[in-house]
């Protein structure tokens, strides 16, 4: 997210196949401007390990673009090809798609990497604001607190089974609540055309997640604001739902190395419910004899579907669980559903000298809901929510999830903003940093100026950590710390380029290609800087 003087050239350098043409043989006496944004709403997805400081990070990989405006969107280089690198994709909409709050472009992004659960997350589109967000991929072999998974292989007959297959979720302190899969005896798998796989080997990955912990829910499929919704009365629920979860569970299975889809008998799943969740229909703990409803997710598309209700039941032990018949593979969930505020939920930081760096902002009900999403938080920054009505509070946590900030409860719906006051004991030494760039054609009147996503992170800190900025039109604002090396990258043509710089409170002029200055202003503590840089082949 920040830029330095080869930052800039970088950005620049890389950016401009789109304006090459356009530097030969300009109108005589005319100063042609150039930008080179053609797109509308870009939007950066990063793809990361939800476990926190995992070295093992997901890279490169195929990306589907799904939903009802899947058509719209393409990378920012504008292609429909989508890939993956380093874990992050850039998008954006076609030119001429322009999005509004009453006709909301709606897409979903979903990725499967090798090691990981499948991931998924809906986008909904009302303005051309450049926006980012983080997707937590939860790892088989190393799961969050609160998840336990299970990879199991079985043999098979002919392409079914010929015993009866039970797949269980391991129970441990981080996670006491189990699944059962119980795959009946002769059952056959079906592949996407509905076809038996006659393969002789069946590979099972599952993932529990429970509701207890908040690395558990940071990593809910899709989030919990769910836009794409079938209700239980088979129709779409007009302004989706807000999902206060019992549970969820991810189930995929490979006959042969064929993805299975469907099966000729369909399998009872069992999941533990937590003895402290809160049921937000009664407002107290659950108990034998509540009800549940069941949902599906087809991670492709991001729809939704009512498939059940589930009654919870109580063993010899007393310990709680549900169970629900299920004839297709996807994530599947036990929800309870709120209904959403007609108004988003505008929030401000008063965050003095904050560098951006990434915290984990929660919207809570005081009946269970949570929804979350990863905000790089600077001073005054403002974003928005979208909020159950109910009676809801802000909580900003760290990325070892310890609270740093958090609001009172209050009218969800009343509301409007909601200012949230960061501590100051976390307020450093900051440059702000003021840059104007322009890329030119030398001896000819052609100036560009630069759109383009920008990542900078701290030397000693993951890439995965970087801090995401879009920079637009040649101008940027970012807050770095002083005397401080960062490594500063911009993405071009599927490909990250980058540069390292030391920001410090001094003037200095741009060494290399990048012609310009950076002039330190005390009273504002802002280093204002203004550069140029030569475009490729202005012949």
């Amino acid at each position: 997210m920040k830029r330095t003087h080869l930052l800039s050239f970088t950005a620049a350098i890389f950016l401009f196949g789109a304006v090459l043409n356009s530097c030969k043989n300009p109108g005589e006496g005319v100063t042609i401007h150039i930008n080179t944004k053609v797109l509308s709403s870009p939007t950066a997805v990063q793809f990361v390990n939800a476990k926190r400081d995992a070295t093992n990070q997901p890279t490169t990989f195929p990306v589907t673009i799904g939903g009802k405006d899947a058509a719209s969107v393409v990378t920012i280089n504008n292609k429909t090809v989508f890939n993956a690198t380093e874990g992050r994709i850039f998008l954006a909409l076609k030119k001429g798609v322009v999005p509004s709050v009453a006709n909301p472009i709606i897409f979903t992004v979903a990725a499967e990497v090798p090691g990981f659960t499948p991931a998924t997350r809906t986008f909904k589109i009302t303005s051309d604001v450049a926006q980012s967000a983080v997707v937590a991929m939860v790892e088989y072999a190393n799961p969050v607190v609160g998840a336990a998974g299970k990879v199991q292989e079985n043999p098979l007959v002919g392409g079914a089974t010929a015993s009866a297959i039970s797949i269980q979720t391991p129970v441990s302190s981080a996670m006491d609540e189990q699944a059962t899969i119980s795959v009946a005896a002769g059952t056959q798998f079906l592949d996407a055309a509905g076809n038996v796989i006659n393969a002789t080997k069946l590979e099972s990955r599952v993932m529990n997640y429970g509701s207890d912990s908040e690395e558990s829910l940071a990593a809910f499929p899709g989030g919990f604001e769910a836009t794409n919704v079938i209700g239980q009365n088979g129709q779409p629920i007009a302004g989706g739902v807000a999902f206060v979860t019992a549970g969820f569970i991810a189930i995929d299975m490979y006959a042969g190395g064929t993805e299975v889809k469907s099966f000729s008998k369909p399998l009872n799943v069992k999941m533990g419910i937590s003895e402290q969740l809160i049921n937000p229909e009664t407002g107290v703990v659950v108990k034998a004899g509540d009800v549940l409803p069941v949902w599906s997710l087809d991670d492709k598309s991001g729809q939704w579907t009512f498939e059940s209700n589930a009654t919870i039941v109580s063993d010899a032990a007393g310990d709680l669980s549900a169970s629900f018949s299920a004839s297709h593979l996807s994530y599947w969930n036990f929800d309870w559903g709120l209904s959403y505020c007609p108004n988003d939920l505008k929030l401000t930081f008063n965050a003095p000298n904050y560098t951006g760096d990434l915290y984990r902002v929660s919207i809570e009900s005081d009946k269970g809901y949570s929804s979350t999403a990863w905000v790089s938080i600077t001073d005054l920054l403002s974003t928005t929510f979208r909020v159950p009505s109910a009676n809801i509070r802000v909580v900003v946590t760290d990325r070892n999830f310890n609270i740093v900030a958090q609001t009172a409860y209050g009218n969800s719906c009343a509301q409007g903003t909601i200012t949230v006051n960061m501590p100051a004991s976390a307020s450093l030494d900051v440059v702000n940093v003021d840059m104007v760039l322009q890329g030119v054609c030398p001896n000819k009147p052609v100036n560009a100026n630069v759109s383009t996503w920008v990542r900078l992170y701290e030397d000693g800190v993951p890439a995965s950590r970087a801090q995401i900025v879009y920079m637009t039109d040649g101008k940027v604002n970012i807050k770095v710390k002083n005397n401080t090396k960062y490594f500063v990258e911009a993405f071009y043509g599927d490909k990250w380029k980058t540069t390292s710089v030391t920001f410090t409170k001094t003037n200095f002029a741009f060494p290399g290609t990048i012609k310009g200055t950076a002039v330190y202003v005390e009273a504002t503590k802002t280093l204002n800087v203004s550069a140029d840089f030569p475009l490729p082949d202005c012949n």
